[in-house]
């Protein structure tokens, strides 16, 4: 089979191996489709934690299911599914008490314990693969990792019904943010990006005001528009120290601030009096869990989120390093790009 293979830095290679055999308790999964996300493009240019070359990257992806390896008896032969990419042990003791998106012993799809799906196939767990109904296509189904990111970050937030949120970055993860806010019920959303071209669809996605941070002071535009009071809780989505001191500065006296992005960088707070004196409560976003997951399947398969937006740009499993630095570059108008394999 054909895979992409980062081998180095900034180096991938198209190599042809051995298409894995499912064992037990596993499917093999013909890819269908596969999104580039962020975390590839982390371990594209060496910042990632723990994405290292050599590794066969990918782990947003829909495809069908090709071989049931034994003890399998939820899904057969020819199954369009999905699969949720942090693989949990099930047993150590974040995932007894419901936290299996921390689970200490878990795997991750695109790393060398778990070869990713920028694959022409890939063996999952059961416990891992979702189907997706027949009338979502593969690209459309390839989004649910991302959306359930998304729909995790907000449940993090608490009750947002009736609230105001802002949302600092209009990427996929952003987006995704933005619509999984709408669905739980906020009812004014504000983000902030630099690319106008994303705060266009931010608004498709429901925002009610967009800023971009180039041009406008994106605090003085959140605190304008909630009376000087600021939201109730910030979602971070961009990975850049500033906006983590925006966030603070944004919110409004004991509301959260979610980290949902990675940072490259060491993050200062400038103002630390601001987060302390007003009691904000600043906390994280890691993944998402089964629940997450198929909470976003949900939300493709209904219609309620349009998938299809997101995507900007479809190329073949062997342009997958133009599709790295295009993400990387910002040469043009990009949100998701799909690889679109067999």
């Amino acid at each position: 089979m054909r895979a992409a293979v980062l081998t180095a830095t900034r180096q991938v290679e198209i190599q042809e191996l051995p298409i894995p055999e499912a064992g037990p308790g596993e499917v093999l999964i013909r890819v269908r489709a596969a999104g580039i996300c962020g975390a590839e493009l982390h371990a594209f240019i060496g910042s990632h934690p723990f994405r290292k070359p050599p590794v066969q990257m990918g782990h947003e992806m829909a495809g069908d299911v090709a071989v049931v390896g034994p003890g399998v008896i939820s899904l057969a032969k020819g199954d369009r599914v999905s699969v949720l990419p942090p693989r949990a042990c099930g047993y150590c003791s974040n995932c007894i008490r419901g936290a299996p998106n921390l689970c200490e012993n878990k795997l991750n799809l695109g790393t060398s314990q778990w070869p990713g799906c920028f694959a022409e196939y890939i063996t999952a767990p059961e416990d891992s693969v979702f189907k997706v109904p027949s009338h979502v296509t593969h690209q459309e189904a390839a989004i649910a990792e991302p959306i359930s990111v998304a729909v995790h970050a907000v449940r993090r937030i608490g009750t947002v019904l009736g609230g105001s949120l802002a949302i600092l970055g209009a990427g996929t993860i952003g987006l995704a943010c933005v619509a999984a806010a709408r669905e739980a019920g906020a009812v004014s959303i504000c983000v902030t990006d630099i690319a106008d071209f994303n705060l266009e669809v931010a608004k498709r996605f429901g925002a009610s005001l967009t800023v971009n941070s180039h041009q406008k002071d994106p605090v003085a535009a959140i605190r304008e528009a909630t009376g000087g009071r600021g939201v109730d809780a910030v979602l971070i989505a961009a990975g850049f120290s500033p906006v983590l001191n925006q966030a603070i500065a944004a919110v409004r006296p004991q509301g959260l601030v979610v980290i949902v992005a990675l940072f490259d960088d060491i993050v200062t707070i400038d103002q630390p009096y601001s987060l302390i004196s007003g009691e904000k409560i600043l906390t994280s976003s890691w993944a998402s869990t089964p629940q997450d997951f198929k909470i976003a399947i949900d939300l493709i398969a209904s219609g309620r989120i349009k998938a299809e937006d997101f995507i900007t740009h479809r190329l073949p499993l062997e342009k997958t390093k133009e599709g790295l630095e295009l993400l990387e570059k910002r040469y043009e108008d990009c949100i998701k790009i799909m690889l679109e394999i067999g």
